[in-house]
């Protein structure tokens, strides 16, 4: 056997290994990861040894009469060993292999340098029930804590069998992955990379982010008790907003402190100095959420309004002066989105399959003729919806398009804008019912509102991952003939071929024997 000679390397090997796992063992005194490498390498070498020279290893341990009769014992188990061995090997070294089309199981470097750099361990509660499919989050938290260096773990609750742990936790939503970090918490509801990693820089980052609620002319705010937005705030402040209003007739100047600003459903019409005040805090680079009833609701008039004004000559954002109605909604006052007709865009990529729904609504116009502004229409009606501008028609059930006054769908109910000059950033909805606590858990809702806050303060893209976009296969069934065929060769031809080649074999050692 060639490989013989070879085989006291083996020997050397393996008493070179012991003593240096002796000197590992004596300076550190526990069982580390290189004291498991050496004491490895040495029964490896060990194996080679017993394995290549079956003569004069089993003589040295049971004689040479039993030899024989104990080499394929000897082989056996040699393999075995060093299978056990390398399995061992492959569980405790930090290599793998994704041999996936589009990389699916494997992190960006960006998001990898973030999990390795985190300062202090981070702990992920998972709360999936048994409706929702873990199998995504579950790929992405393991490769995080792959590469986190023992500073990430994760594990999963299950919300229905465990109310207590998720009321603790604040969580109200299926499907939600809460970071925490000391005393510091993000809350993530989809389980994409993106999401997970600027949610860790948050962590990393805790600086104060804080929203302003305007307040003075008859707006919601976000308030503990129930049936205003106590569920939006508690989103909010899961998220680690900080939350404070702000009144522009006491206060002229929005604080430097302000991630963003939200009018919240006004009754009143801005003056003239507050709309200045928005408009010098947008060209700073601001960001500005308004949630908007109909102009039939709070009577107001859209034409004079000089906030509408400001949003029509500055961002080409107009408030169209009707109620949508869908005949096909139980109320019709009741609009739903169309989950195919969201634009590209992060506040609806991750609700591509999830309606909204808008209680009360008004549509919006845009002028896409200015240069400066980036507008995305995000969210539409349905085609069988209208916007009705007869209000006393409305008030006295007389709910029929007019062709001449009334506009069809599909209707713009949600938009978002970006000045590429200022950075400035702006959502406005033709709705603010649908963020309240009676709707904010419907459907899509919340993370409509949701994903709009964090937008347009930013918080969205915190790092650029290059992801590679997602597959789609198809899996083409073969024809008759072409099954047929396949059933012949597994069913008959291999069965046969294999009873073929062992008559055969045994002929031919007939004949030698």
């Amino acid at each position: 056997m060639k490989l013989k000679k070879y085989a006291p390397f083996g020997l050397y090997l393996s008493l070179v290994a012991l003593l240096v796992s002796g000197s590992i063992y004596f300076v550190q005194r526990r069982l580390t990861f290189p004291l498991e490498i050496s004491l490895g390498v040495g029964l490896v070498g060990l194996v080679f040894y017993v394995l290549f020279d079956t003569k004069r290893a089993p003589r040295a341990v049971i004689g040479d009469r039993a030899r024989h009769r104990n080499d394929t014992i000897i082989s056996t188990l040699a393999i075995i060993g060093i299978l056990a061995i390398m399995n061992y090997l492959a569980n405790k070294t930090l290599l793998r292999w994704d041999l996936t089309q589009n990389k699916n199981n494997t992190l960006s470097d960006q998001s990898v340098q973030v999990i390795q750099s985190l300062t202090d361990s981070v702990q992920a509660r998972a709360f999936y029930s048994q409706n929702i499919p873990d199998e995504k989050a579950r790929t992405l938290l393991e490769n995080y804590k792959f590469h986190s260096r023992g500073k990430f773990d994760y594990q999963f609750i299950d919300p229905v069998t465990n109310p207590i742990a998720a009321k603790e936790a604040d969580v109200t939503r299926d499907g939600t992955i809460v970071l925490a970090m000391g005393n510091r918490i993000e809350h993530v509801t989809s389980p994409s990379e993106q999401e997970l990693t600027s949610a860790l820089i948050r962590l990393t980052n805790p600086g104060k982010r804080t929203i302003y609620f305007l307040t003075g002319h008859g707006e919601s705010i976000p308030q503990d008790q129930e049936g205003l937005y106590s569920q939006l705030r508690q989103n909010l402040l899961s998220k680690n907003y900080a939350l404070d209003t702000l009144n522009l007739l006491d206060q002229p100047d929005i604080p430097s402190t302000a991630t963003e600003v939200v009018i919240l459903n006004p009754l009143k019409p801005l003056t003239g100095s507050e709309v200045s005040a928005l408009s010098a805090y947008l060209d700073s680079g601001g960001a500005l959420i308004l949630l908007s009833e109909p102009p039939a609701v709070t009577n107001s008039d859209p034409i004079t309004d000089q906030l509408w004004e400001y949003l029509s000559t500055d961002w080409g954002i107009d408030c169209e002066n009707n109620i949508l109605i869908d005949p096909n909604s139980a109320p019709p006052l009741m609009v739903i989105s169309q989950p195919l007709g969201y634009s590209e865009h992060p506040i609806t990529a991750e609700m591509s399959n999830m309606v909204a729904v808008f209680p009360t609504a008004h549509s919006l116009a845009i002028d896409t003729s200015l240069q400066k502004v980036d507008i995305t229409e995000l969210a539409k009606t349905s085609a069988s919806t209208w916007g009705e501008t007869d209000v006393t028609g409305l008030r006295n059930q007389q709910m029929k398009p007019d062709a001449e006054t009334d506009q069809n769908g599909p209707l713009t109910i949600a938009i978002a804008a970006q000045n590429l000059s200022t950075g400035a950033r702006l959502v406005v909805i033709g709705d603010a019912d649908f963020a309240n606590d009676e709707y904010f858990q419907a459907f899509g809702n919340s993370d409509l509102i949701t994903k709009a806050i964090d937008w347009a303060a930013k918080q969205d893209n915190l790092i650029n991952l290059n992801t590679e976009p997602d597959i789609t296969r198809v899996l083409i069934p073969p024809t008759q003939s072409v099954f047929l065929l396949i059933v012949l060769i597994v069913t008959i031809l291999l069965p046969v071929s294999v009873i073929m080649i062992g008559i055969i074999v045994s002929l031919r050692r007939g004949k030698s024997g």
